[in-house]
């Protein structure tokens, strides 16, 4: 199906320690301690209720549930605040998650020392989906070039769209840009199913971000490599050719639109943010094609911050993972 891209409601909580993304939310200026976390709570629990259709009978108007019909998803998930119907038609057996099952798992990671803070914590699309991030060991700090922050991202959602995920993910802070940590060579994600119980929750997130932890050290040396290893313009033209594909060879939409790309790759790659001597590094490569990736492309429906913060969070970014894997290779 379409997924929708991910956007920030009014009715989405939103909370950050440094920068607020896309300008939404309360922003704390440091990494949120557990009280802090605490403060913010996840706004709603969500139930299932029986979907109903009306028919008017002999001037009457009667309300059948969809279930009589035998059909098995006549089910809606809905916020019990507002009443936002999260997911519409799911089964009866349909597992319901609550948010705050990952309050218990964030609360041992900060009490016990393994993380330092709270970066993030909100939901998007009224409810839909949910996340939580945590700093993870120091920020790599590299000459001329802004502090490199290293995440552990929880994830969770009541459409259906995801299973219960955690992954450590890289944040620059030049734009709040984070990214999974799986482009630098290094698949780490874990998913948890929705017939879970809490406890099994709490011990698979406290594993998975111990997991997570483990791969840092691959992480800053993966990442203080690509910033030693220079790499020229003409390196990242070729780069950039290689994950377009051929230049279509007739003239017409295709060749135009390709040509459109390749210039706003291009772009990405003169943009200010790499001034500074990292731009001619394997770093900046890769960090020119996920900038384009998540600020620049066009992509269908919804808007340019709610495919960043989807991204972000939920997504994957085939272009950025491609480069990637040439990049740690050569």
């Amino acid at each position: 199906g379409v997924s929708m891209s991910a956007e920030i409601y009014g009715e989405d909580l939103a909370v950050y320690a440094n920068t607020a993304w896309h300008g939404k939310g309360i922003t704390y200026g440091h990494l949120l301690s557990a009280e802090e976390y605490a403060e913010n709570p996840w706004q709603f629990q969500a139930n299932r209720q029986e979907l109903y259709v009306q028919d008017m009978i002999d001037g009457e108007i009667i309300y059948t549930p969809v279930s009589e019909w035998d059909v098995n998803n006549g089910f809606v998930i809905r916020r019990d605040d507002n009443g936002f119907p999260l997911n519409v038609g799911v089964t009866e057996g349909r597992g319901i998650t609550q948010y705050d099952e990952m309050d218990a798992a964030v609360e041992k990671l900060l009490d016990h020392g393994f993380s330092a803070g709270v970066a993030s914590k909100g939901t998007l699309n009224h409810g839909r989906k949910a996340y939580v991030t945590l700093e993870m060991g120091e920020p790599l700090k590299i000459e001329g070039y802004s502090d490199i922050h290293k995440y552990f991202t929880l994830t969770d959602a009541h459409d259906g769209t995801i299973a219960a995920s955690g992954r450590p993910t890289i944040g620059v802070v030049v734009c709040a840009n984070t990214f999974a940590a799986y482009v630098l060579g290094v698949q780490a994600s874990w998913s948890i199913k929705h017939t879970r119980h809490a406890t099994s929750y709490l011990q698979w997130a406290i594993n998975s971000f111990v997991e997570a932890a483990k791969l840092q050290q691959h992480l800053d040396e993966q990442v203080e490599r690509l910033i030693n290893e220079s790499y020229t313009a003409g390196n990242f033209s070729d780069l950039t050719r290689s994950l377009l594909g051929e230049r279509p060879e007739d003239e017409g939409r295709s060749q135009t639109s390709w040509d459109k790309t390749f210039d706003k790759i291009t772009a990405r790659y003169y943009h200010d943010d790499l001034d500074g001597g990292i731009r001619e590094t394997k770093w900046g490569a890769l960090m020119a094609v996920q900038g384009y990736e998540q600020h620049v492309q066009q992509v269908r429906g919804g808007t340019k911050q709610g495919r960043h913060l989807d991204r972000l969070l939920f997504g994957s970014m085939p272009l950025t993972d491609r480069a990637a894997r040439q990049l740690v290779q050569v």
